[in-house]
């Protein structure tokens, strides 16, 4: 029976760009299409992405306003104590079917950065953190502080100090979860580990902030990341990367510091790729395919004539070449017979 895909769970409120995050990272949509292309996300979608065989997953957007904290309790103020314990079971059941299964599943939850103040949806994903590591302890907490692009962040210094205030208060609220519920609901939460990222839909931070999370899900990262060790000191490069070049996501990168620029640099190489070969792609594809066979035939008749006569027959025979190339043919082919 074959192991179960990595899950990537996209979670947050209303407008914070889930959908947006996945529709340009995953099915390279442009960020300004997203404005008038993308509606409310109003049901939960799955994708599967197995663009390669090194980090096949999956990625579920929930609706946002779907909120699993209230999903089930709160349509049930009045219960006595067997129908309070059915819906704690089917609660636990709910958490387990969404959270655990695997050790590797990532949360991932979406803050938009301009909608202050964050008390509320902090407050909403300490509570969805609780609920997930009570199920899964080595699920992987992620938080995107997105849409840093707008007028209020046209500096760096400006995003630092929001990341620094929401991990503060992300703190506060896990500990205030971890201190309500007490330790046989997950223990302390406050020394969880959880990765902060500042993303815009507009730049590569997205990408880079997404091949982080992917990163966390594959099993063989470190043996890869030492191969490519092993190829910087061999080759003496000053950086390498590992991309998946459908999705502009770097798989792996060598144990040397991630520079952003590098990134965006290798990013953009790869659009310039892509653009290229959409125009030469297939017409240099054949060609190589037909001087490969050119080649290999050479090889087995050991003359050099004889490679330049096959090369010939072939252009001739598919009509690429005009009388020109068969009297040169000819030519080739009585050199050949001379020698």
């Amino acid at each position: 029976m074959a192991a179960p895909l990595p899950r990537i769970l996209l979670l947050g409120p209303r407008r914070s760009g889930k959908s947006s995050i996945s529709s340009v990272v995953l099915n390279k949509m442009s960020p300004h299409e997203t404005l008038f292309r993308l509606d409310s996300t109003a049901v939960l979608s799955t994708q599967h992405i197995h663009n390669n065989d090194l980090c096949p997953f999956t990625v579920h957007d929930f609706p946002g306003d779907w909120d699993l904290t209230e999903s089930m309790s709160s349509s049930t103020p009045a219960l006595d104590s067997t129908s309070a314990a059915a819906v704690l079971a089917a609660q636990r059941a709910q958490d387990v079917l969404i959270f655990g299964g695997s050790p590797l599943v990532a949360l991932i939850f979406v803050l938009d950065a301009q909608d202050e103040p964050y008390d509320h949806t902090l407050a909403r994903f300490a509570a969805l953190v609780a609920r997930a590591v009570a199920v899964n302890p080595d699920i992987n907490i992620e938080l995107f502080i997105n849409k840093v692009d707008g007028e209020l962040f046209l500096s760096d210094e400006a995003k630092y100090d929001c990341r620094r205030d929401v991990m503060s208060q992300v703190q506060d609220e896990l500990g205030d979860v971890s201190a309500s519920k007490g330790d046989e609901e997950g223990g302390d939460l406050s020394d969880l580990p959880i990765g902060y990222y500042l993303t815009s839909i507009y730049d590569h931070s997205i990408f880079e902030a997404f091949s982080k999370v992917v990163q966390k899900l594959i099993p063989t990262l470190p043996t890869i990341e030492n191969l490519l060790n092993v190829l910087v000191s061999s080759c003496r490069m000053e950086k390498a990367f590992l991309y998946d070049v459908v999705s502009k996501l770097y798989i792996s990168t060598d144990s040397s510091p991630v520079d952003a620029a590098s990134v965006e640099l290798c990013s953009d190489m790869i659009d310039v790729v892509l653009d290229v070969s959409g125009i030469y792609g297939v017409k240099f594809s054949k060609r190589a395919v037909s001087q490969a066979a050119i080649d290999d035939a050479a090889s087995e008749n050991n003359g050099e004539f004889g490679s330049r006569s096959g090369e010939a027959r072939s252009m001739n025979s598919e009509g690429e070449t005009s009388g020109e190339g068969a009297g040169d043919s000819s030519y080739y082919d009585s050199q050949s017979s001379s020698r």
